[in-house]
């Protein structure tokens, strides 16, 4: 997470008549050395290709899905666990209790993240309720 207040500037600087920034904007007012955007970018041509390359994998292996065996329902093939680089085979990950507590602490994680990101909107507080609820109940077992 990034909270430097002039990243926040030069980003709000970009937005347009309707509120909206678009990434192509963000890579433009980066490629100013004296922009605070511009150490979050790769302007080697060669770097940024191979960076990109990167992200196109790890793309791939977070939306690569596989059908649970006997049922209709997918999941995700493969996982990352915050503890470590790289992904690990969804099915090898379930299987074994170090991989699948990190995945369950994992998953309390994104759940925190979610409820603080969405707690001003009274649409979801239903839900968000539900989640606390959830999340008090595995922190006590």
């Amino acid at each position: 997470m990034i909270s430097n207040p002039d990243i926040i500037r030069a980003l709000n600087d970009l937005r347009g008549r309707d509120g909206i920034i678009l990434p192509a904007q963000v890579v433009e007012a980066a490629r100013d050395a004296d922009s605070p955007l511009h150490d979050h970018f790769y302007f080697d041509d060669t770097a940024a290709t191979e960076k990109y390359r990167i992200d196109q994998a790890r793309y791939l292996l977070r939306v690569t899905v596989l059908v649970l065996p006997g049922t209709v329902k997918q999941t995700h093939a493969f996982v990352s666990l915050s503890t470590e680089t790289g992904y690990r085979s969804m099915n090898d990950v379930v299987v074994n209790v170090k991989y699948r507590n990190q995945l369950v602490l994992d998953a309390q994680r994104d759940l925190q993240i979610f409820a603080a990101r969405y707690e001003s909107l009274a649409e979801v507080r239903d839900l968000l309720t539900v989640i606390r609820a959830a999340l008090k109940k595995m922190r006590a077992e």
